[in-house]
């Protein structure tokens, strides 16, 4: 977890605090599904939750990078916060750092496969040329927006194109 400019015991709160995200996001989403009116649509509720979520991860990103970019501190760099290194980690913080980075490579690889995916979906719907401006417009936004950023915008679009495909007649 990234918190720059803060106590290590407020980031040990947040980091305790996080442990029970399971717990809140089922209240909440309990009671946001009591209070709301039911519309006959999610779609509408989808696209808010993703345009949301596209803006927070940008903002989240673009604090992120100016932190890095202006930071003195020679571990602030991009290389050192994202890429684990491959040298022995010493001590048990070090271990934790790693495993997150390498949690977040891999994490990161499985959704860009996804998304090589939709890609390959585009292609054979749309045609190449809309499929290589998809798959373009993903790598600048990932390095522009975030690649959460891009992720939220791709769930996004794949929820679109699921209710374009089931709202389609039925061919017999």
């Amino acid at each position: 977890m990234f918190f720059p400019n803060i106590s290590a015991h407020t980031r040990q709160l947040f980091i305790g605090l996080w442990q029970f995200f399971p717990v809140y996001f089922w209240i909440a989403q309990n009671t946001l599904c009591n209070v709301l009116p039911r519309a006959g649509n999610d779609l509408t509720y989808l696209r808010r939750t993703y345009g949301f979520m596209v803006l927070l991860a940008a903002a989240v990103h673009g604090y992120t990078l100016k932190y890095i970019l202006s930071s003195a501190d020679p571990a602030g760099t991009l290389k050192t916060m994202f890429l684990p290194s491959f040298a022995t980690p010493k001590g048990l913080a070090e271990v934790a750092f790693t495993f997150i980075q390498w949690d977040f490579i891999i994490g990161v690889s499985a959704t860009m496969m996804w998304m090589a995916g939709c890609v390959w979906q585009c292609v054979r719907e749309k045609g190449v040329g809309k499929a290589l401006a998809l798959g373009a417009g993903m790598v600048v936004g990932g390095l522009l927006v975030s690649p959460a950023a891009v992720i939220a915008a791709g769930f996004g679009w794949r929820e679109e194109r699921l209710r374009e495909e089931y709202a389609k007649p039925k061919e017999e």
